[in-house]
């Protein structure tokens, strides 16, 4: 599975949809290549790329914390 479907499946899953968390945002039009997007697609973004680049989960929690507190 690309990085691309991933996000895609992420995105479609029924949490996302029901509680709302893409306001104003058609996550079927979201593109990896796409730049701030929202906030909790970067967070899904950053997840992805670290389990395809097989970085420790240490690490990703390390970039997401950074993320989130800037």
């Amino acid at each position: 599975m690309t990085k691309e479907e991933l996000l895609k499946v992420y995105l479609s899953d029924n949490i996302v949809k029901e509680k709302n968390y893409l306001k104003n945002i058609d996550a079927d039009k979201i593109k990896w290549s796409d730049k701030d997007s929202s906030p909790l697609v970067t967070v899904i973004k950053l997840a992805i790329e670290g389990e395809v680049s097989q970085e420790s989960n240490g690490v990703t929690i390390r970039k997401i914390n950074q993320l989130l507190n800037s």
